[in-house]
């Protein structure tokens, strides 16, 4: 997007100051810890779907609300 119009020099790297800041606050093994936990956790890429947002969401952003289907006993 806009990332090109930002000028990075080779010594200004925020994602590194970022970091540091997370290990002094939190400390290297909770920050490895967590970053462990992030890097192996269950459904990371999890399949979304339509129905996953409730109706009145789907409102609020003007989406159609999603139609309900057909209940058992009417099959």
């Amino acid at each position: 997007m806009n990332a090109h119009f930002i000028s990075v020099h080779p010594e200004d790297r925020p994602h590194v100051r970022a970091v540091a800041v997370l290990v002094h606050r939190y400390g290297l093994l909770t920050v490895v810890a967590a970053a462990l936990r992030l890097a192996f956790r269950r459904n990371r890429n999890r399949p979304r779907y339509d129905a996953d947002l409730p109706n009145r969401l789907r409102r609020d952003i003007g989406l159609e609300p999603v139609s309900r289907g057909r209940v058992y006993w009417e099959l």
